[in-house]
């Protein structure tokens, strides 16, 4: 199992890159809705990768999510602002789909919808992020052989709905400072598989 975190531009200042590099992984928010860009989303990379070049880095275990809106655009419009930054790197990093507030008064189906845009245009199977309460409404998505990433915090195991197993568990919210902590469940090898194309 490793250990990680997830980060966006609500932890700048807040940690630095002898941190990120005591990760086992790190997840950066890359985009939100149909045009937001996390102001953060460069500086974070260059920390995790150790090179201001852009470039995909095949040694680091790394992606990245999409903060959803589908209450004001279409799965096709916020799918394309995540892909015109991200895509360089599908095959080397995981990509994710980040579905809560607002998004879960929405159907689940808008969510598959981002997460096929996704896989066809990179060949890279997107999870999602969705609180625990919530993967029960998402046997469309476990079905579509999508992994999960569940948000459920100080549990003894999560709850995963429909899946067999999850992929990263968030499972706590670390307050000084801010940060949110995950597990993967696998081996840097089984992380590198998320990221391939199929």
């Amino acid at each position: 199992m490793l250990k990680g975190v997830d980060i966006s531009r609500w932890q700048k200042d807040k940690i630095d890159k002898e941190f990120l590099d005591k990760q086992d992984f790190v997840i950066m928010k890359a985009s939100e809705g149909k045009s937001s860009k996390d102001s953060m989303l460069d500086k974070w990379y260059d920390m995790v990768h150790g090179y201001s070049d852009g470039e995909p880095d095949q040694d680091r275990c790394y992606g990245f999510y999409h903060y959803a809106r589908p209450e004001k655009y279409t799965a096709l419009e916020e799918a394309k602002n995540f892909l015109k930054l991200v895509r360089h790197h599908a095959g080397e990093a995981i990509f994710a789909l980040d579905w809560e507030y607002k998004a879960l008064d929405y159907p689940i189906e808008r969510a598959k919808e981002w997460m096929d845009i996704v896989y066809t245009e990179t060949g890279v199977r997107p999870i999602i992020y969705i609180q625990g309460s919530k993967t029960k409404d998402c046997d469309i998505i476990a079905q579509a052989n999508y992994g999960l990433w569940v948000a459920h915090w100080n549990a003894t195991k999560p709850d995963i709905g429909a899946w067999n197993r999850w992929a990263i568990w968030q499972y706590k919210v670390e307050m000084n400072p801010n940060i949110d902590l995950d597990y993967f469940n696998g081996t840097k090898e089984q992380w590198k598989k998320y990221c391939r194309r199929s």
